[in-house]
This record gives structure tokens, sequence and C-alpha cells, in this order.
């Protein structure tokens, strides 16, 4: 528990693409928007839009852990690569899917705005 209070700028996705093999890079700016010290844990969510079978609405992907001081900002990025994508099918093959994915980054699951990208 933390008495700090924490703003999250706008998320921003190095591409808009992602091809097997390469990645991408979700970066967002942490602020420290009250008069103490304070520890929050930023958390990268993922929601595959169209699936081969029905898929939670976001899945934890990634976190980290960042300090800050009063007033303090800090940007925290995230790599996304195919095989975060992955899960398994009807068929119990553990593969990903083209299509389009969404990206949400916040300290709680509770968040609708997000970016999205396409797997090729």
């Amino acid at each position: 528990m933390s008495y700090a209070t924490f703003e999250y700028s706008e998320l921003r996705l190095s591409d808009d693409v992602l091809e097997e093999g390469k990645q991408i890079v979700a970066e967002i700016e942490v602020k420290n928007t009250s008069e103490v010290e304070g520890e929050e844990i930023v958390q990268l969510y993922i929601q595959d839009i169209a699936a081969e079978v029905v898929r939670p609405i976001k899945e934890l992907k990634g976190f980290n852990k960042v300090k800050l001081a009063p007033g303090e900002s800090k940007t925290v990025s995230f790599e996304i690569d195919e095989t975060m994508l992955r899960y398994h099918h009807i068929d119990l093959r553990f593969t990903s899917d083209s299509g389009k994915f969404t990206v949400f980054v916040s300290g709680c699951s509770d968040i609708r705005e997000g970016k999205s990208f396409k797997l090729i």
C-alpha cells in the first residue's frame, strides 16, 4: 500500500504492426503527483480482439515496479513480441493468431483506453 498517487500519460507504441521474430515497445510516462515518495506497480495488459477461441478480456503480460520521489516522472517501457500472444487452441496447439490486439498500461486492470497493433 502506498500513500502516494500516480498519474499516467498517454501510452505510445513504437509501431502499429508486429511481425513474427520482431518486437514493438510500449511506453508510458508515470508521475508521482503526491508529496511523498512512493512505489507503483506498472502493469501491461493485452487483449486479443478476435481469437479462434474465447479469450479473457485482458491478460496481464508484464509489470515493472518503479519508485518515484514527489513530483518525479519516469518512462516505463515494455517489449512485446509474438510469443506473448500465444495461447492454446481447440486442437491444443500453442500458437498466436494474426489479427488485432490492444495494449493497456496502468496501475490496475480497470483501464478502458489502450493502443492497438496488428500481428501479421
